[in-house]
């Protein structure tokens, strides 16, 4: 299958988005796992991505696919870091 104007095609493997990326494949999947790009199509055993796709979300600058805005939430206080709050750097410290 292959784009009617160009001639490429239409859905990238994860070589194909690596290369795009100049990245591992490895840190395709990373990505992938941590919602910072789009989710492949599964199309039985393999794993593909639309190139439209792709494209679109590298155009945009790639953008987190799962809507987070990568702000830090405040960390919650529990009763373990109020007690290591407590106790000073040099006693909390591990060693």
């Amino acid at each position: 299958m292959t784009h009617e104007d160009t001639g490429r095609p239409a859905m990238l493997t994860v070589h194909d988005v690596a290369g795009m990326l100049n990245c591992s494949t490895r840190t395709v999947y990373r990505l992938i796992d941590s919602g910072r790009m789009p989710r492949p199509v599964r199309l039985g055993a393999l794993v593909r991505w639309p190139r439209v796709a792709i494209e679109s979300w590298i155009a945009l600058g790639c953008p987190r696919a799962d809507g987070v805005t990568g702000e830090r939430l405040p960390r919650k206080r529990t009763k373990t870091n109020s007690n290591l709050l407590a106790l000073g750097s040099e006693e909390a410290s591990c060693s």
